[in-house]
């Protein structure tokens, strides 16, 4: 008797479990929990700018979900806010206070939201003022940016960054032209990092192979790319190389045999470094997923999520292999199938 009490009472939650999966395969579940807005503000100010942009937003809060208030515009954005940028001179107490406008514009992607566009609010100011030649004096810079809105209700929201220092290229040297690069000597990137370090760089070296095909000339660019964090195995500088055999295996990689193209021949250098402040590296590890899930991520704005840092670029372009380079890379029989030419008059 007990059994079959047993059977029974299992047939009966077997069946109320169909039943609950079949109604739940007609309606997706919803799950919401209404919550107050948080203000979210990013901002990477680069020294190299002279128009400087800050994002703020909110997360989604409100009695009812995001189904009911998707068409609302102030679902995404804040209806009043005052938003003050102070920007520090170096080797002074002097601070300057500026008032960022609000514009709205740029099309935005599609999504649960309605709203056409972003906001943003704008100003334009040179952080940095750096001459043409790197041996010659800064004449005007700034040494901290502060950022603070104000939202009625709220807190303030407020971030004090350092801003980092210029690149200062060593090698190769600013008015060098031509790069070396044989087996037994590997390029060498250098740059300097003395005072407000760089904690992240991302050095990218493009190397241009121009392609003769029957129906004219095109480009063809082979990046070599690094990202240095901290690592350093200098003091004062940071370092990246390329050796001869790094170079050929990148062109193999990137540059695949073509029977359309009659020659190649070598053409221009250039080379990007990117620098950024110690926020920007703990922002990048929640980025790309190196987080710990228990917290909410990295944020270094009190009274609010998001992100300020500063940035820096350097750029050095139209320089070319030097003539014994050129002639080892034609002769090196690994890149005979790429049909590497010199140039001819």
């Amino acid at each position: 008797m007990d059994r079959v009490i047993h059977m029974k009472i299992t047939d009966i939650l077997i069946a109320i479990i169909v039943v609950f999966l079949a109604g739940g395969c007609e309606t997706d579940p919803y799950i919401y929990i209404p919550s107050k807005p948080i203000p979210v503000i990013y901002a990477i100010f680069d020294d190299h700018d002279t128009s400087h942009y800050i994002s703020i937003s909110k997360t989604f809060g409100a009695e009812k979900g995001p189904a009911d208030f998707g068409f609302v515009h102030d679902s995404l954005y804040w209806d009043n806010l005052d938003v003050e940028v102070r920007l520090k001179e170096e080797f002074t107490d002097s601070w300057i206070t500026i008032k960022p406008e609000k514009i709205t514009g740029m099309e935005k992607d599609s999504g649960f939201f309605l709203y056409p566009d972003h906001e943003y609010f704008l100003f334009n100011r040179v952080i940095l003022d750096t001459p043409s030649h790197p041996l010659i004096a800064t004449t005007y810079s700034i040494d901290s940016i502060s950022v603070r809105v104000s939202i009625p209700g709220y807190k303030d929201a407020y971030c004090l960054i350092k801003r980092i220092d210029s690149i200062r290229i060593v090698a190769p040297k600013f008015d060098h032209t031509y790069l070396y690069l044989v087996p037994a000597t590997p390029l060498l990137i250098i740059w300097n990092n003395m005072w407000r370090q760089h904690a992240w760089s991302e050095v990218d070296i493009g190397f241009e192979f121009i392609e003769e095909r029957l129906n004219g000339y095109q480009s063809r660019w082979v990046h070599i790319q690094n990202i240095l964090n901290y690592e350093s195995a200098f003091d004062k500088y940071r370092q990246m190389n390329i050796t001869y055999d790094e170079f050929i295996r990148e062109v193999l990689l990137q540059i695949e045999e073509d029977p359309d193209v009659l020659r190649r021949y070598l053409g221009y250098i250039k080379l990007e470094i990117i620098g950024g402040d110690e926020p920007m590296v703990e922002y990048m590890k929640y980025y790309y997923g190196h987080s710990d899930y228990n917290v909410q991520g990295y944020s270094n704005i009190q009274n609010a999520m998001g992100f300020i840092g500063t940035s820096t670029r350097f750029t050095k372009d139209s320089m070319r292999f030097d003539y014994e380079t050129r002639q080892t890379l034609i002769n090196d029989n690994r890149l005979r199938k790429l049909r590497i030419s010199k140039w001819t008059e």
